[in-house]
């Protein structure tokens, strides 16, 4: 109903309005026809209806639909359940989509993350609503959209519950128009608020690696900001395992110069990697010891060999003239991978 309201004409609303108002839920006539059960029914009823028409967009109703809503709505307090109070939006559907977010007030999508919390399971809630995964990519979207709006809403929100709305929208703020001072200091503000989390700060490194590869890198302060968060990372990720094959020979293997067989980026530490790599390399004057740096002290890290693997090509398709002497020297050296030492298999034909 939702979809249909947003998208029907005017002459579509009225239609949906007289249908729902001679909505039933009841299609032949029950044998138990005494005066309580016809009170029961023609409840049940109008609850079914004042849910159809609050689903619809309240501005699109005609004035008699929405006196209906408002009537239903104080009489009828037990469907309040469903999400429609005043102060928050009809949820039908899997989640309120980027548009509805967007018509919204602050209000209302502060309360809808109150409800929607990151320790709130999905099947917890009623079926009809969408869960906190589908309302942050809604919010997230929203970030591309109303970058100023979504950035002046992130610090009212609750870091001990609220930490994977915050995490998706400024991932998007970086893909926006936002500008990367005011995106730089909102990143540590959120940061001094308790926002902490791996998801925020993975997040934050993919918004500031797209800031740094379309700028001349990134300022000083961000850069040591990414790399306190990635000597304090834990939450290192394995899931691209299987794509990183069996090129093990007596416990002795190659990271670097594998051949690349392409799949997903990974997650985590990557997008850490990633922005410090450019917001290094990609400054007017390529500040290759900072960035070598980096790599030595991660070198001891249980990252994993797909990150490696990846990171190792974004080097070779930058460009630069020192980008082999600088896989070369990481290739030579001992790396903790998946929470053990190995060693690389050299190879004497090495692509450049």
């Amino acid at each position: 109903m939702r979809l249909l309201g947003d998208n029907a004409t005017a002459e579509g609303i009225c239609i949906l309005e007289a249908a729902i108002e001679q909505w039933t839920g009841y299609v032949d006539k029950p044998a138990n026809d005494d005066p309580g059960s016809r009170f029961l029914r023609s409840k049940r009823d109008r609850g079914g209806r004042f849910r159809l028409l609050s689903s619809l967009p309240i501005e699109r109703l005609s004035g008699k639909a929405r006196a209906s809503v408002e009537s239903e709505r104080v009489a009828l307090t037990e469907y309040h359940a469903y999400g429609l109070n005043r102060d928050s939006m009809p949820l039908v559907g899997k989640s309120m989509s980027t548009d509805q977010m967007g018509r919204a007030s602050d209000k209302h999508l502060f309360n809808l993350f109150d409800e929607l919390t990151d320790t709130l399971a999905d099947e917890a809630r009623d079926f009809r609503h969408g869960g906190i995964e589908q309302a942050s990519i809604a919010f997230g979207e929203l970030a591309k959209k109303s970058p100023l709006r979504v950035a002046a809403m992130l610090p009212k929100l609750n870091p001990d519950k609220q930490q994977k709305p915050v995490a998706y929208a400024i991932r998007n703020l970086g893909d926006s128009n936002f500008p990367s001072p005011e995106l730089f200091q909102l990143i540590f503000d959120l940061e001094n608020l308790g926002f902490i989390g791996s998801e925020f700060r993975g997040e934050a490194a993919h918004a500031l690696s797209m800031r740094a590869r379309l700028e001349d890198g990134l300022p000083r302060d961000i850069c040591r900001l990414l790399e306190r968060w990635l000597d304090e990372w834990t939450d290192f990720d394995y899931s691209n395992a299987d794509c990183e094959g069996n090129d093990v020979e007596e416990g002795v293997q190659t990271i670097l110069w594998r051949p690349s067989r392409g799949g997903a980026l990974p997650s985590g530490t990557y997008w850490l990697l990633s922005a410090l790599f450019y917001g290094y390399l990609r400054q007017s004057k390529p500040d290759y010891t900072s960035w070598m740096g980096c790599l030595e002290r991660h070198l001891e890290r249980p990252e994993s060999i797909y990150t490696w693997k990846v990171i190792s090509e974004e080097l070779l398709n930058l460009g630069v003239s020192d980008a082999r002497n600088l896989l070369t020297d990481l290739d030579s050296r001992p790396v903790n991978v998946s929470g053990r030492p190995v060693r690389r298999r050299r190879r004497r034909n090495r692509r450049s």
